[in-house]
C-alpha cells in the first residue's frame, strides 16, 4: 500500500480499509455515447480520453475484444477516440496490460495506463526499476475488481446463450449498452446469417463468470486500485433498475489523480459531483 497521504479523507479505521483517499465523486462520462458503451457511466473511458486530448498524453493501454478472436483479449496503445472507445465496458476474461509495458516506455510521451488494481501494484513495481517507464507513466487508473474468471467461464456463458461454436463468435460485449447492462454476443449461424444472444448482468456474471474466478482473486488483499492515481467503479451504492443510464464512482488516490479528475470535471469530459466518503461502506 501507498504510504497515507496528507489531505486523506476520513479516519484511520476508514483509511485501513480504503487506502488513500484524496477525494470521491459520483457522476458519469459527459458524452453520452462513452456513457452507453461504457459498462457502468464510462468513467475510466472518459478520463482516458480527456488525457489524450487535453492533457496532450501520447496514448492510452488498456485492453479490449482481441480483433480476430473476440472472447480473448488484446492489449492496445490507443492514439485516437476510436481506438479508446473500442475498449470501453468491462471485460470477464484474463487480460494482460502489463505485456504493454514496452509501448509506454518506448513512447515520445507520458501515457496512461488502465487496468486491474494488481496490474497497476505491478506498474508501480517496475516503476521503482526502470527509469524510463516512470518517466513515461502519465496516469495509472484501477478499476474495482471482484476476479477475473478463465476463458473456460466465457466459453460456458455462450454455451448457456446456445452458442455452441465458439469460432462463430463474431462481437462479445459483457456489459453496457445500459447499466448494469446485458452480456451480448453475436454470431453466425449454419446459414452464415449474424445471430444476436443475451443474458443478465445477474445469470452471466451471478451465475456463471464469478464461479470461474482464478484463485489468486480469492485470496487478493486489493481489489478497490489502492496503487492507482484514479480508481473508478459502479455506483453500486444506489439501486439499479434494468439497463437505466449508467453511474460511475470515482476516487482520487494521489495529488495527480485528484488534480485530473478535477480537471476533466471543469472541461466537461466528466459530469461528476463531489461525494461523501461515507458511500463507500466500512
Amino acid at each position: 500500500r501507498a504510504a497515507k497521504p496528507e489531505g486523506q479523507i476520513g479516519d484511520e479505521s476508514f483509511y485501513d480499509v480504503w487506502g488513500p483517499v484524496l477525494g470521491v465523486w459520483e457522476g458519469h462520462a459527459a458524452d453520452a455515447q462513452i456513457r452507453y458503451e461504457g459498462s457502468s457511466g464510462g468513467a475510466a473511458t472518459a478520463l482516458g480520453l480527456f488525457a489524450l486530448e487535453q492533457l496532450g498524453m501520447h496514448g492510452v493501454l488498456h485492453t479490449r475484444a482481441c480483433t480476430n478472436i473476440p472472447y480473448l483479449n488484446e492489449t492496445v496503445l490507443s492514439r485516437t477516440r476510436e481506438d479508446v472507445l473500442a475498449g470501453a465496458g468491462s471485460r470477464y476474461a484474463p487480460a494482460s496490460p502489463c505485456a504493454g509495458l514496452r509501448l509506454i516506455e518506448n513512447a515520445p510521451g507520458p501515457c496512461v495506463f488502465i487496468g486491474k488494481p494488481c496490474d497497476v501494484a505491478a506498474v508501480r513495481k517496475v516503476m521503482e526499476a526502470r527509469p524510463g517507464l516512470r518517466e513515461r507513466i502519465g496516469l495509472t487508473i484501477a478499476f474495482f475488481c471482484a476476479g477475473t474468471p478463465s476463458t473456460e467461464g466465457t466459453l460456458e456463458m455462450m454455451r448457456r446463450m446456445g452458442i455452441r461454436d465458439a469460432t462463430s463468435v463474431v462481437s462479445l460485449r459483457y456489459r453496457g449498452h445500459g447499466w448494469p447492462g446485458m452480456a451480448t454476443a453475436e454470431f453466425r449461424d449454419d446459414r452464415g446469417n449474424v445471430q444476436k444472444r443475451q443474458l443478465t448482468y445477474e445469470q452471466s456474471w451471478g451465475e456463471i463468470l464469478q464461479k470461474y474466478r482464478q484463485w489468486r482473486c480469492y485470496i487478493c488483499a486489493d481489489h478497490v486500485g489502492e496503487y492507482a492515481d484514479i480508481a473508478v467503479a459502479d455506483a453500486w451504492h444506489r439501486s439499479v433498475a434494468d439497463n437505466q443510464p449508467g453511474r460511475s464512482i470515482m476516487i482520487g488516490r494521489t495529488e495527480r489523480g485528484k488534480e485530473i479528475l478535477e480537471e476533466a470535471v471543469d472541461w466537461g469530459f466528466i459530469d461528476a459531483a463531489r461525494a461523501g466518503h461515507e458511500i463507500l461502506p466500512l
